[in-house]
């Protein structure tokens, strides 16, 4: 049995010691798949944190801002294909907290205007438009500005005033049970997520420790193993891929450089 100081020691040895991986190489026990769900593991803890401090106030933040968002919401009906409101348009709808999160009632345009939406959307600076015939929203695979409508036709609907005041004070009185429950599956996706593409990761610089050690009677299982290993650093100075210090287009980097000082350790002799 190791002490807790000898493992901290040791895993400390994976950020810098060529020693510490070729040993891991040649001494290691243990299958390398085994390896391989350890190093996931740590970068869903590292991930499971961010999000726990990240994402939980701003789930919060959204739900007890439900009643001011629900205000400024007019009474909508909505019959026989086309949308009525009790005010007169535009309307302009901004998320609290977040001016540039802006949606547009205007029931004085149609799917008939769909040139023009384009610049409408860009001139109020807004996602989303709620026309009379339809509601329009950006096309994503248009580089040009281009608007996708989709048509209201075989929704019938009226939506009150005070049936929105309802829905954003029940939102509000129940922001720390939708926030629990929200949070918890926001949390369980992202770590399944970042479990996934570490095992996944790891995988590849398991295959990349054994080719570069072609030649040197590495097996695949404790090139699993260094790749594992190599993971520990990346996952600490990059915090599961949330660090706030180095930029996501930069975290490959970062790792395919300690896989690759990984394999070049395993093939050295000690002095």
């Amino acid at each position: 049995m190791h002490s807790l100081a000898g493992i901290l020691k040791e895993s400390a040895s994976a950020f810098y010691s060529p020693q510490f991986y070729r040993r891991l190489a040649r001494e290691g026990k243990g299958p390398g798949f085994l390896w391989m769900t350890v190093a996931a593991l740590v970068s869903a803890l590292f991930s499971a944190l961010f999000l726990s401090r990240v994402v939980v106030p701003e789930v919060y933040n959204f739900f007890s801002k439900a009643p001011a968002l629900m205000a400024q919401i007019p009474q909508i009906t909505l019959q026989a294909g086309t949308l009525a409101i009790d005010r007169a348009s535009p309307v302009i709808i901004t998320l609290p907290g977040h001016p540039g999160l802006r949606a547009m009632i205007d029931t004085r345009l149609s799917a008939a205007d769909i040139g023009r939406l384009g610049a409408v959307m860009e001139e109020n600076n807004v996602f989303f438009i709620a026309l009379k015939d339809g509601y329009a929203m950006p096309e994503r695979r248009s580089a040009g500005g281009g608007v996708r409508i989709q048509s209201y036709l075989g929704k019938d609907s009226v939506t009150t005033q005070q049936e929105l005041g309802l829905m954003g004070q029940s939102f509000s009185e129940k922001a720390s049970w939708f926030t629990t429950k929200v949070s918890v599956l926001l949390v369980i996706a992202g770590l399944l997520f970042v479990w996934l593409y570490t095992f996944i990761a790891t995988l590849l610089g398991g295959i990349l420790t054994w080719v570069v050690n072609l030649g040197t009677k590495l097996d695949f299982s404790a090139a699993l193993r260094v790749a594992a290993a190599a993971r520990l650093p990346y996952a600490v100075l990059a915090l599961g891929g949330f660090s706030p210090i180095i930029p996501r287009k930069f975290e490959w980097l970062l790792f395919l450089g300690y896989t690759l000082f990984a394999a070049l350790s395993a093939r050295r002799k000690e002095a």
